[in-house]
C-alpha cells in the first residue's frame, strides 16, 4: 500500500499558480521523479518488521492564530501584546504522534511524526526555500532514533494553528533559530 499525503511550508517553491506567481515546473518535475524513485526504493527494500506507536503532548509550541477582540471581531494574527485581545477563538495544538518501523533485528527502518502547526517560522520576507520546523523535527527524530532514513513529517490539523503566541511577550517565534 502507498500513502500519499501533503504538508506545506510557507517558504517553499510554488507547486500551483497562486498569488500571481506561477508554479515551479522544474521543482514539480523533480518532485515526481523523486517520489517514484522513493517508492521503488521502499519496495525493493521491503521486509518484515514491527510498528511502534507513541502519542504525547507538546505544549507551548502551537497556538490558535485567531483571537476574539474587545470590539467583538475575530482577528487573525493580532500583534503581540495587543491590549484588545480577549481570548483565542479556538483550541491550541498539543498532540504529537510518532510511528516507528523496526526490522526484525530492532533497527529503525523509518518513522513518521505528526503535529498540527503551520510551517510559518521563517520571516515573511524570507526568500530562501526551507523545510521550516518540519524539517528540523524530522532531522531531530532521525538522530534520536539512530535512523539513517528520513523521518516523514505529517501536518496534523493546523487550519488555525501557528507557532506564534501573541500573549507571550518573552519570545519571538520566527526565524531559523526558532525552527
Amino acid at each position: 500500500n502507498i500513502v500519499v499525503t501533503t504538508t506545506h511550508t510557507h517558504s517553499g517553491p510554488n507547486t500551483v499558480d497562486v498569488f500571481g506567481k506561477d508554479a515551479n515546473a522544474d521543482y514539480i518535475s523533480q518532485l515526481k521523479t523523486k517520489m517514484i524513485s522513493t517508492i521503488k526504493e521502499a519496495f525493493d527494500n521491503r521486509g518484515e518488521g514491527e510498528l511502534e506507536f507513541a502519542a504525547g503532548k507538546l505544549e507551548g509550541f502551537a497556538f490558535n492564530r485567531r483571537f476574539i477582540m474587545s470590539d467583538g471581531t475575530i482577528q487573525t494574527h493580532p500583534l503581540k501584546g495587543d491590549p484588545h485581545i480577549i481570548k483565542a477563538e479556538g483550541p491550541d495544538s498539543k498532540k504529537v504522534d510518532v510511528l516507528c518501523l523496526r526490522d526484525n533485528e530492532g533497527n529503525v527502518k523509518g518513522a513518521s511524526v505528526t503535529f498540527g502547526c503551520h510551517a510559518t517560522t521563517m520571516q515573511r520576507d524570507n526568500t530562501k526555500i526551507s523545510s521550516d520546523y518540519a524539517g528540523k523535527v524530522s532531522d531531530y527524530l532521525a538522530r534520536l532514533l539512530g535512523c539513517d532514513n528520513s523521518v516523514l513529517f505529517f501536518a496534523g490539523a493546523a487550519g488555525n494553528i501557528c507557532q506564534v503566541n501573541p500573549m507571550d511577550l518573552s519570545r519571538t517565534e520566527v526565524g531559523l533559530a526558532w525552527a
